[in-house]
């Protein structure tokens, strides 16, 4: 499996960081000691399934969002971009894992 690096966005200056992906924010749901488990922003209002895990510089995204984008351009210019190795992974109808980086 090949990893292609891309720019992820970290919101600074708050006490609740936030990581922005593909124009999408997700909030901290949990933290373990060598990962960290992320849940879409919009989670709570549209029961959003897209899910991040963060372990090193990589970037594990499970699920797609049931919403169009949240975050915009102007949004991302006060954002610090870091490059991240970014692993996609679908759940398809028969609830196979599909991945791809």
């Amino acid at each position: 499996m090949k990893l292609f690096s891309e720019n992820i966005y970290i919101e600074r200056g708050t006490k609740n960081p936030k990581i922005i992906l593909d124009r999408s924010s997700f909030i901290i749901n949990r933290k373990k000691t060598d990962r960290t488990l992320w849940i879409c922003s919009k989670y709570r209002r549209t029961n959003c399934k897209a899910r991040l895990v963060t372990f090193g510089r990589n970037v594990k995204l499970t699920y797609g969002h049931n919403h169009s984008p949240d975050v915009t351009n102007e949004m991302l210019k006060s954002m610090i971009p870091q490059k991240a190795h970014i692993i996609r992974c679908y759940v398809t109808c028969n609830e196979k894992h599909v991945c791809r980086s």
